[in-house]
């Protein structure tokens, strides 16, 4: 049996500030299986904001030949160093 869907107020677990999840949203996260979002809009912007700019630096490090080349004999030089 089916509950019906109502509007609700959580709270960001970054912010602490109250935001409100619809029943529209509720009835998504529900036919896809997801659990209750955890943080506010505006956080999971910023949130995403961040993650994607990590990756950009780590891709932007390594797709280049050069930047893998240097980083690969630093690394050979501590081995024969017996460093980590």
């Amino acid at each position: 049996m089916d509950t019906p869907m109502h509007n609700e107020h959580l709270t960001c677990i970054d912010c602490g500030a109250a935001f409100l999840f619809s029943a529209d949203y509720r009835a998504r996260f529900a036919s896809d299986d997801l659990a209750l979002p955890k943080r506010c809009g505006r956080c999971r912007q910023a949130r995403h904001d961040r993650v994607e700019t990590a990756s950009a630096r780590y891709v932007d490090a390594f797709s280049d030949v050069d930047a893998r080349r240097a980083l690969f004999r630093e690394r050979q030089k501590k081995v024969k160093k017996g460093q980590p």
